[in-house]
């Protein structure tokens, strides 16, 4: 539908496909559907940091928090 749809509007168009690339770090599916149908293939990672911990909870000693 982006494909046709690209066509009749005079903007640029960003498609952002994620795909699962190999161990070797190669695409083999996706990538070559997309060139064949033109469009120019940019790596990129984004790394949200969804992994890791960011709001780390206070110590009960530092929260006011006597130990028993």
């Amino acid at each position: 539908m982006v494909h046709e749809v690209e066509k009749d509007i005079d903007s640029v168009v960003a498609l952002g496909v994620g795909t699962r690339c190999a161990e070797n770090g190669e695409e083999s599916v996706v990538a070559p559907i997309l060139e064949r149908m033109g469009y120019r293939i940019e790596r990129a990672k984004t790394n949200a940091g969804l992994g890791r911990i960011t709001n780390v909870a206070e110590k009960p000693s530092e929260a006011g928090i006597s130990a028993m």
